[in-house]
């Protein structure tokens, strides 16, 4: 995940992993010398944004959800997934009243969680990962959560400030841009239902954020969580 604890973790941890990383990671992709094996994106306003800037990786299998392909001029290098909205777009899932939902077929069928961290534990399933480690997961949005409301807000030279304290890095957005206000109760129904997966299928999924206010997810040390992985 994409959060300010991101920069406390070790890059070549994640070298020797499969790894999952969404929206603006690739950023920091120069400073690594190496990309994450998948990228993923699902929001259609982080995806506008993003689009014109991904024609720079070149090794990260990219995946979105189809209602993004518009933004893509060569598919060829897309893998678009399928994920239900509700028909007028007002939640982040589409039926509230089964919600949360977590797909154990990525290929068939992803669920929204009101967090593109969802769809990455589902693609984790899918693929077979165990243990799956999360990092950078802060799930802490400070200042912009308790001024706006869950849902979308344009990013101006009054609130840019607080929208810099989300993420890894200063430039994450830029004025003009619009930003996914998190609807923080949602997002933590849909990381149990994902923890209740793992479980149930005997796998281990961590949370070794350096910082995190996530407490649903074990938490680990990364250090632990990756001499867990490198015993495997």
């Amino acid at each position: 995940a994409n959060g300010p604890s991101l920069n406390d973790s070790d890059p070549n941890l994640i070298r020797q992993t499969v790894s999952i990383g969404c929206n603006g990671i690739f950023k920091r992709f120069p400073e690594w010398g190496f990309e994450t094996n998948f990228l993923v994106f699902e929001d259609i306003e982080q995806f506008e944004i993003r689009a014109k800037e991904l024609g720079k990786t070149r090794y990260s299998q990219k995946l979105a959800g189809i209602y993004n392909a518009y933004c893509v001029k060569d598919h060829k290098e897309w893998i678009f997934f399928h994920a239900p909205r509700s028909q007028n777009h007002s939640y982040y899932f589409h039926d509230e009243s089964i919600y949360p939902e977590f797909s154990k077929d990525f290929a068939g069928i992803v669920h929204l969680g009101s967090t593109v961290s969802f769809i990455m534990l589902q693609l984790a399933y899918h693929m077979g990962c165990d243990p799956v480690i999360i990092i950078g997961l802060d799930h802490d949005y400070g200042e912009l959560q308790k001024l706006y409301p869950p849902g979308k807000v344009a990013i101006t030279e009054e609130n840019i400030s607080i929208v810099r304290e989300c993420h890894f890095q200063e430039n994450y957005y830029k004025i003009g841009d619009v930003v996914g206000v998190p609807w923080v109760e949602k997002q933590e129904q849909a990381f149990q239902s994902a923890l209740n997966a793992f479980a149930k299928d005997g796998r281990t999924l961590l949370n070794a954020s350096k910082k995190s206010n996530l407490g649903i997810i074990p938490r680990v040390s990364e250090e632990r969580a990756f001499a867990m992985i490198n015993s495997r």
